[in-house]
């Protein structure tokens, strides 16, 4: 008598490559240096942020310039050259300041005011702007303009250029002998700990990642990515009970044999400033030990997927660019921009967070400024959102990954065509 014949379904296989480590570089633990001793690494944040600017300047200023070029209007290298009545191409870094904080703003969900100014700046000196719907830019970004200085000093612009950028390419490997094509689980906002947030969807998720329902769909899981939003808790000891059932759900996905990539967030404890550090292994006890399966990463996040490059961070970069930049609408109101907007605007001018250290803590960066976006990707997210949203921006995938503990919701990529599919897990079910 032969035993019968079961099915086993084999989980989806891809390859991962780590690419997170420049945003953890420079980066040293602040130190009084009491004894004074000159061997002693040096203390990051006796910078000044004048070269975080300055880095992020000699890294896409070249890009804008390749944007501009070839044209016959003059070329002038530093602001201060500028000519009076003479057309001309400059590349800066823009500002926008505030005259008047007690006036109204131009609505109820930004920062911008009607008395605003706007300034190109770079080493040099910095020139007044004249730009059509002036606050489509904000503090931060790198831009070629083509205009003429007026008899007052005002430069009047009637182009502005965005940094060159070419569509992703996907990297060359050896590729993989398997039937199954793998996906890539983003998940955000878990919100563990919180009084108001039911447990109930999180349960559902990790019986979907265990395989006790839809198997066929979860065995397509290779990956999983939590971008921020990891708990919630008004207090340390809830903060602590918080993490415990944060560790437990990673150290049951973990047991799926699925990887999972941690992000942390604004509320998480971790450092504030940008890049924001890992979370402390003490603080994730038991997962951590499975520190092949649970990776604790810096947020933002970069890293390769199935020869995919996917960056992404858990949102706050881009709800500070709805506040600070607005839109004009067919019957000419200003409105903010959406978050899968704001997204784009980003991945355009090719900054993961382009309003720090202006309205967002970064780390004084004087090497680099790690926040460019020097290599397209192929997927490019942000976490927090209220809700999904996602279009394709010159070959880019971009993703709004809505807050799990609000929506229940989760985002499935195909890491072979990028196609995207929403996963939900109602706590009414």
């Amino acid at each position: 008598m032969t035993a019968p014949k079961t099915n086993h379904t084999t989980r989806a296989f891809s390859k991962h490559q780590p690419n997170w480590q420049r945003f953890q570089s420079d980066l040293v633990i602040p130190s009084s240096n009491v004894g004074g001793d000159k061997n002693a690494a040096p203390n990051v944040y006796q910078r000044q942020y004048s070269h975080v600017y300055h880095q992020r300047l000699a890294a896409l200023g070249p890009r804008c310039w390749e944007t501009m070029l070839p044209s016959d209007v003059v070329q002038v290298k530093r602001i201060l050259e500028l000519k009076e009545g003479e057309p001309s191409l400059v590349v800066g870094t823009l500002v926008r300041e505030t005259t008047n904080t007690k006036e109204p703003t131009l609505h109820p969900h930004s920062e911008c005011r009607k008395s605003d100014a706007l300034y190109l700046e770079d080493e040099s000196g910095r020139v007044v702007l004249e730009v059509p719907e002036m606050h489509t830019y904000c503090t931060g970004l790198v831009v070629g303009l083509r205009g003429t200085v007026q008899m007052d000093g005002v430069m009047l612009v009637e182009e502005v250029y965005a940094p060159a950028m070419s569509p992703p390419t996907r990297m060359e490997t050896t590729p993989l002998k398997t039937q199954a094509v793998p996906h890539l689980l983003l998940v955000s906002g878990l919100l563990c700990g919180g009084s108001n947030v039911s447990s109930l969807p999180r349960d559902l998720l990790l019986s979907f990642l265990q395989g006790r329902f839809g198997v066929e769909k979860a065995a397509l899981i290779s990956q999983v990515v939590v971008a921020g939003g990891l708990v919630r808790a008004d207090d340390k000891v809830l903060q602590a009970d918080a993490l415990r059932d944060l560790d437990g759900f990673l150290l049951q996905v973990s047991a799926a044999g699925i990887p999972v990539d941690v992000i942390p967030g604004q509320n998480d404890p971790t450092t504030a400033n940008w890049p924001q550090r890992p979370l402390h292994s003490a603080l994730l006890p038991r997962s951590s030990v499975y520190s092949n399966l649970v990776r604790r990463t810096p947020n933002p996040y970069a890293a390769v997927h199935n020869d995919h490059v996917v960056i992404g961070a858990d949102g706050r970069n881009v709800a500070d660019l709805t506040r600070r930049l607005l839109k004009k609408e067919d019957d000419d109101a200003l409105v903010p921009l959406s978050e899968l907007e704001a997204l784009q605007r980003s991945l355009e001018w090719r900054h993961i967070c382009p309003t720090g250290p202006d309205s967002i803590p970064t780390v004084p960066h004087a090497e680099s400024d790690p926040m460019c976006i020097t290599q397209v990707p192929s997927v490019y997210f942000c976490g927090n959102a209220h809700a999904f949203d996602t279009l394709i921006s010159n070959g880019t995938r971009l993703i709004c990954v809505p807050e799990f503990a609000t929506t229940g919701q989760a985002i499935l990529v195909n890491l072979e065509n990028l196609d995207v599919e929403i996963l939900s897990f109602d706590a009414q079910i």
